[in-house]
């Protein structure tokens, strides 16, 4: 039989909050850390590749107890990330993922759209979320080293395949940016 706590008098039509302790266990509960944040554009409608990153993420290290981590919490079964959270931005052409690994450690950026040059491939997303919440985590298949461009996903203008395997330098043709360069409808729509 469970023991619920009598609900708190309202004032003037209003409940009460709940004492503190409550609020920090049920902090507790829907939001842990590790934790990693994802911070999208919604005019340029990057929500969709937001969850999609999302997913990624919780599927590689959201679906198997981390002894390493759960020992160092007092036994409390942990995972290797527990919690990846969305946020909406109203900042033209953001996206910005950030990986917070204890409650008082600062956020870190593992990715910023404008300054690392488009969309980083979800391989490199996982291998730095790993080197920052648990180096040394074997990750198998992406441990292998890509060839291409440290992961960030490649516009046409920057390279071209050779057929070989290998990138090659691009002909210069001029042509419009590519979404990953830049954010055509924030540019268009808000900017001027």
């Amino acid at each position: 039989m469970s023991t619920s706590t009598p609900p708190l008098p309202s004032v003037q039509g209003q409940e009460q909050s709940p004492p503190s302790s409550e609020l920090q266990q049920m902090d507790n509960i829907l939001l842990d850390y590790p934790m990693v944040s994802i911070s999208y554009c919604v005019r340029c409608k990057w929500m969709l590749r937001a969850t999609w990153y999302q997913q990624e993420i919780l599927q590689t290290f959201g679906s198997k107890q981390d002894p390493v981590i759960t020992s160092s919490c007092n036994e409390v079964p942990k995972l290797t990330v527990n919690s990846v959270i969305l946020k909406p931005s109203l900042v033209a052409g953001t996206f910005t993922i950030g990986v917070k690994v204890k409650k008082y450690d600062n956020w870190t950026v593992i990715w910023d759209r404008k300054m690392d040059g488009g969309f980083p491939d979800s391989k490199v997303v996982k291998q730095k979320i790993r080197d920052l919440v648990r180096p040394g985590l074997k990750m198998n298949h992406l441990d292998n080293v890509s060839a291409t461009n440290n992961g960030t996903l490649l516009s046409s203008s920057t390279m071209s395949g050779s057929g070989s395997g290998s990138p090659t330098p691009a002909i210069s043709i001029p042509r419009p940016r590519t979404f990953t360069e830049e954010c055509l409808d924030c540019t268009r729509t808000w900017e001027g």
